[in-house]
């Protein structure tokens, strides 16, 4: 080999060794993904406009509601009949202003007391008829004292001729009420009677 020729051999094995020393660790496996991340871009931007998650769900504009209208007693109870018979729950007024509710089995009488603007409330009860014998006794006033320690679902209380015991439940809600909302309460108050039964025992002995 000639003496010019070993000369720009050498000088190639130079300038790729110095290119080799400055550049840095990783410099292509960064520009390698510096192409992919590009492409990725691209072809992101290319495609269809990703959904927001945080946008608004549509199905929440369809939900089956109930709103508060100004106006008497009477027209709310009307109003929530027809809102809960539309979303399939039977019901009927009862004494002008109250909802008479059967659900699972049961009948539920409600006491619509709304505010529009304001905490509106529904007052869910089950009534009970007391066993002659107990009426009217120490043992009955015992039995509702451990009702009430014993439970958080529902107050406890004697009717005015202390032959029935109530049980009074309360649903809360600002201006409108989802039926499925309604539903779950129901069945919420229903798992609590039962419980009565399961752990009080004895109130097979009192009630009816």
């Amino acid at each position: 080999m000639s003496a010019p020729t070993m000369s720009r051999v050498l000088v190639c094995l130079l300038v790729a060794f110095v290119g080799g020393v400055l550049l840095p660790p990783g410099t292509v496996e960064r520009a390698a993904a510096g192409q992919l991340r590009a492409e990725l871009q691209r072809q992101q931007h290319a495609g269809p406009v990703c959904e927001d998650p945080f946008a608004a769900d549509p199905r929440s504009e369809t939900r089956p509601l109930f709103v508060v209208q100004a106006g008497t007693a009477v027209q709310v109870a009307q109003d929530f009949v027809r809102f809960l018979q539309q979303n399939d729950i039977e019901a009927e007024i009862y004494e002008e202003v109250f909802v008479l509710v059967r659900y699972n089995h049961g009948a539920f009488l409600l006491d619509l007391r709304v505010s529009l603007g304001d905490l509106s409330r529904i007052i869910v009860a089950k009534v009970f008829d007391l066993a002659l014998e107990y009426r009217h006794t120490l043992a009955l006033s015992a039995y509702l004292l451990r009702l009430n320690t014993t439970f958080d679902f529902a107050n406890f209380a004697l009717s005015a001729k202390a032959d029935r015991l109530i049980v009074q439940g309360t649903i809360t809600f600002v201006d409108h009420l989802e039926a499925q909302e309604v539903r779950t309460f129901l069945d919420f108050f229903h798992r609590g009677t039962v419980r009565m039964f399961d752990v009080l025992p004895e109130t097979t002995q009192f009630l009816q």
